[in-house]
């Protein structure tokens, strides 16, 4: 039963989000992931394309280092201790994140800039599950150019929101540990 459980998270999760996704794409006019975690990485399950003819495309499917992208980032941050310095184990540089760890998770959200796919920028924030853990995160993520320092925040608290919603709906009690 304990391996049948992470595939039942990961295919409730999918279904719950996509009309989430689709209005957090609207509502920024940009692409929407949602990246769950596997162990030392995370795949990207769901994507909601950007309405606009410029835009940047990853594939459902890209597996990737945690350390990498705001979408991957976030869940990182979101890691007990204990997981952390064992992700350092395997992966020695992304030690050089530990201040910037902090400070997503003092902020509640990531930011990344050309860390996967050059010429992008995404947007992240963490999604719960029933038990406090991270185990997920949704970004909004398109061309760097649209990602300047005053769209930042307005982007955050709607993918902020987004990732509240997904978490409730999945059991998780939102509380101080989200962002408001």
């Amino acid at each position: 039963m304990q391996i049948a459980l992470p595939l039942l998270e990961s295919l409730e999760v999918r279904k719950v989000a996509y009309p989430i996704m689709v209005n957090l794409s609207k509502a920024t006019g940009e692409a929407v992931y949602l990246t769950l975690r596997d162990g030392l990485h995370a795949i990207a399950v769901e994507r909601v394309d950007s309405p606009q003819w410029v835009r940047m495309v990853q594939p459902v499917g890209l597996r990737l280092p945690l350390h990498l992208g705001a979408s991957r980032k976030i869940i990182l941050a979101y890691l007990p201790q204990k997981m952390l310095e064992h992700y350092f184990s395997h992966f020695p540089k992304a030690r050089m994140l530990e201040r910037q760890l902090r400070t997503i998770r003092r902020q509640g959200y990531a930011v990344s800039r050309q860390e996967v796919t050059d010429w992008s920028a995404s947007v992240a924030a963490p999604i719960f599950n029933y038990r406090g853990e991270v185990f997920a995160g949704i970004c909004a993520s398109g061309p760097r150019e649209r990602f300047s320092a005053d769209v930042i925040p307005p982007t955050a608290r709607h993918v902020a929101e987004a990732a509240r919603t997904i978490s409730r709906l999945m059991g998780y009690e939102v509380n101080r540990t989200m962002p408001s």
